[in-house]
């Protein structure tokens, strides 16, 4: 004989939300909710133990199942409910209908605490199912980007162009593809392994990563093709007709003529008609044997006259510098040695600036496609930067030339 309507209802109050039979060892969190002891305990072990504990019904914070109080009224209730009733249960439990089934629901026989759902064992399976698979996709993205990031640093290494360039073409797709890898979605209540493996991929600064990476190496493969200013070349300078090559000569003066807002009158300084605001960018030079030169990036606002107007001797500008057999790097008039290791002095220097990422990098790029770090620049660019070159000696040798390739 099946019980009453008001005694289904009651054993339904007197239910765990969790294993869905009336209370063992109810204890009663702080938001009000209970819960069987061990029901509670399990719920809590599923997670993640370095987040708070949380009630599984309105996510309330809790410290810990181990301090909960017993909630002995209640634990009474159901002792006195089970008396009550015949053979000291109901027959058959209360049930719980599933949140799943559309038409004629059936018992729903766990609930789940990630999803807050009710589960008849059809729908639960298929549940299970369902989150298991979505995990070995978490996996399988782990182990594809972990893939992507270790030969990417690979490539990254090479001191060698031939070899750089070799490996570049070797690992371009496969980057990209990691690159683009679309990290399947989970419900917002993830289980602790979900939440670990999601932790290891930091999807979206990994996505960054790995795009920023992939920019690199095409800045790295595709150099730009620069032309110097004019109109920014200081008197002495001597500019080639495709713009592409700059030199010093004593006693000689270029015209003047036009607008001379723009023009280095100080130092014997040029900069690049091509500015950045934006992405990762890389450019190449050839300079003279016996010239001693300045390179690196400035502001437009850079001062054109006096002494600050010089490379690195403001906050506008950065650079690199070979003079008197000596390497240095300067920002705001701080001067340091750098290139340790360098006994010549380089015939041709690569400089890559990423604008977001706030760096400039120069390496020297010698006999055999060996590329030797010189020095990098940090920096929080804050407007449109400009190539920016400047010759220091007046010998026949004193050029420096923009390169189209590496």
């Amino acid at each position: 004989m099946s019980q009453s309507k008001p005694e289904e209802r009651l054993a339904l109050e007197l239910s765990c939300a969790i294993c869905l039979q009336l209370y063992c060892d109810p204890v009663a969190l702080p938001c009000g909710h209970n819960y069987c002891l061990g029901c509670i305990q399990n719920a809590a072990s599923a997670e993640d133990p370095k987040s708070p504990k949380r009630c599984p019904e309105c996510r309330e914070e809790y410290g810990s199942p181990e301090t909960l109080p017993k909630n002995f009224k209640l634990s009474s209730i159901v002792d006195g409910f089970l008396v009550a009733t015949t053979g000291g249960g109901l027959r058959g439990g209360p049930t719980v209908p599933c949140d799943q089934c559309l038409d004629n629901p059936l018992a729903a026989v766990k609930f789940c605490t990630r999803c807050e759902m009710s589960l008849c064992p059809s729908h639960l399976k298929k549940h299970e199912e369902r989150w298991q698979a979505n995990l070995c996709d978490l996996e399988g993205c782990l182990h594809q980007l972990q893939e992507a990031q270790k030969c990417t640093g690979e490539v990254l290494s090479q001191s060698s162009e031939l070899l750089f360039i070799q490996n570049y073409l070797n690992v371009e797709a496969r980057v990209r593809q990691a690159a683009n890898v679309t990290i399947p979605a989970l419900p917002s209540q993830e289980s602790s392994h979900a939440k670990q493996l999601r932790s290891i991929l930091r999807t979206d600064a990994f996505h960054s990563e790995m795009s920023l990476l992939l920019e690199y190496l095409h800045g790295m493969m595709n150099p730009l093709d620069l032309t110097f200013n004019p109109a920014t070349a200081h008197p002495s300078l001597l500019l080639s007709n495709d713009l592409k090559t700059v030199k010093q000569c004593a006693g000689v003066k270029s015209s003047t003529a036009g607008d001379q807002s723009e023009r280095f009158f100080t130092a014997t300084q040029v900069m690049c008609t091509q500015g950045f605001s934006t992405g990762v960018h890389m450019w190449a030079v050839e300079v003279g044997p016996g010239c001693m030169w300045s390179l690196g990036l400035c502001y437009k606002n850079i001062p054109r006259k006096g002494d600050h107007s010089r490379l690195g001797h403001n906050t506008s500008s950065w650079r690199l510098q070979w003079k008197s057999k000596k390497l240095t790097a300067c920002y705001d008039s701080a001067n340091v040695a750098t290139g340790e290791g360098l006994v010549m002095p380089p015939k041709k220097v690569e400089v890559t600036l990423d604008y977001e990422g706030g760096t400039i990098a120069f390496h020297s790029s010698g006999q055999g496609g060996r590329r030797q770090h010189l020095h990098t620049f940090s920096a929080m660019f804050k407007d449109t930067v400009y190539p920016a070159f400047a010759i220091h000696s007046t010998s026949e040798e004193s050029w420096i030339t923009l390169l189209s390739g590496v």
